[in-house]
């Protein structure tokens, strides 16, 4: 073998061993893993109230049927959040991904409303595993802080998510939105085979004498669980139908709101690398920000230039939502990381269960009143941000 050879095949096994022994090696296979992911996620995701209407829904069932979906994310939250404190936060970590890939066959496959929603509804399922994913990140960080490990590995996902809608609406354009579900399951198996390469963490024995549900008696947390609400009800109100208003009252085809979907997913990642080092607070606000001007883009605009740059706004909001796990962790004991993950990410999904059914109902009423009520909200979390940000969290340095 040629010298310049050999020390090529040195240096790239260097590499791999320097990234198997790295404290961090985990953080960067679920980086892979959720890049993958948000790829076939992004190919559906955005379309999903479009195909409902398909199959024969109105915008009222629209709504119900996306808010029975994120009730289904909240289902699993709490319990799989203490589960993942006694048992360690891998085996749910695998199953919820191997759930979702089920899932997604089975929606790819189903050719009537039904069997459509049997399948969502066991997608749904898969977001329960996210107060076991956050902790499991937030221990595999090395000496990263929270809020950074947190936002690489959200970068990931948003990475993927980046490409995905705009292959799904080009390939909903050409083999129509069944198959592209079909499409989005094969890059979910590889994903999950990636995550069979996570390490075991040890777990972390409960203090003698701590009560199961002391996270509930923690006034701040409590208080940032109730400002979350309304700050995720007010970031999701306005996304489920834009899709459709796009569509219906613009006249955008599948491609053109796949490429919003991906200017989401850009904005998140831009967002996820260059705000990671802030506050959460500050972002709150920011978020909450970018979404009154994202309602008023939509609503006063026309034209791809002017939705893509509401789209991109919009990105700040997922770089929030991520942000919120790092809020909640310095608030309550290693021992029961889960649970509080798990309350949080219950009171997400219930947040955008009720955001999806408002929307249907203003959606069904008027067009425009979704944004206007959207805008509202906005003003008025913003303000009570602006007030409590002090008391509802104090910055840590780890």
């Amino acid at each position: 073998m040629p010298e310049a050879d050999q020390n090529l095949g040195k240096h790239a096994k260097s590499v791999f061993v320097r990234i198997a022994s790295d404290s961090r090696r985990d953080l960067y296979l679920i980086f892979v893993s959720l890049l993958l992911w948000g790829l076939g996620e992004g190919t559906f995701y955005i379309f999903q109230p479009l195909y409902l209407q398909q199959l024969g829904a109105n915008p009222v069932l629209i709504g119900t049927v996306l808010s029975l979906s994120a009730v289904t994310m909240s289902l699993g939250h709490i319990p799989l959040g203490m589960l993942a404190d006694r048992i360690g936060r891998r085996p749910l970590i695998w199953a919820s991904w191997f759930i979702g890939l089920a899932g997604t066959l089975i929606m790819g496959l189903a050719t009537k409303l039904p069997g459509y929603v049997s399948g969502l509804l066991l997608y749904g399922l898969t977001f329960c595993v996210a107060p076991s994913l956050s902790s499991y990140v937030a221990d595999a960080r090395g000496r990263w802080s929270p809020a950074r490990a947190l936002t690489f590995t959200s970068a990931g996902f948003n990475a993927g998510s980046l490409m995905g809608p705009i292959l799904g609406g080009m390939l909903a354009d050409r083999i129509g939105l069944r198959r592209v579900y079909l499409v989005a399951s094969a890059f979910f198996l590889i994903s999950s085979v990636i995550l069979l390469f996570l390490r075991k963490q040890d777990l972390v024995e409960k203090p003698a004498g701590q009560e199961l549900w002391a996270p509930l008696r923690n006034r701040r947390y409590l208080s940032f669980l109730g400002l979350l609400i309304l700050m995720i009800f007010s970031f999701f109100l306005p996304q489920s139908f834009t899709p459709n208003f796009l569509q219906d009252q613009q006249g955008l085809s599948f491609s053109q709101v796949g490429e919003l979907a991906s200017l989401l997913s850009l904005g998140a990642l831009v967002f996820n690398l260059g705000l990671g080092h802030l506050d959460p607070m500050h972002v709150f606000v920011l978020a909450e920000a970018a979404l009154a001007v994202f309602t008023l883009l939509i609503l006063r605009s026309k034209g791809m230039v002017a939705y893509g740059a509401a789209y991109l706004l919009l990105g700040v909001s997922r770089v929030a939502i991520t942000m919120s796990s790092a809020v909640v962790r310095p608030m309550v004991h290693p021992a029961q990381i889960g649970l509080a993950f798990g309350i949080l990410e219950t009171v997400k999904s219930l947040a955008m269960s009720l955001a999806a059914l408002v929307a249907g109902v203003l959606y069904a009423q008027d067009a425009e009143l979704m944004y206007w009520t959207a805008l509202a909200c906005a003003i008025l979390v913003l303000i009570l941000i602006l007030l409590y940000r002090r008391y509802l969290y104090t910055p840590v340095s780890s």
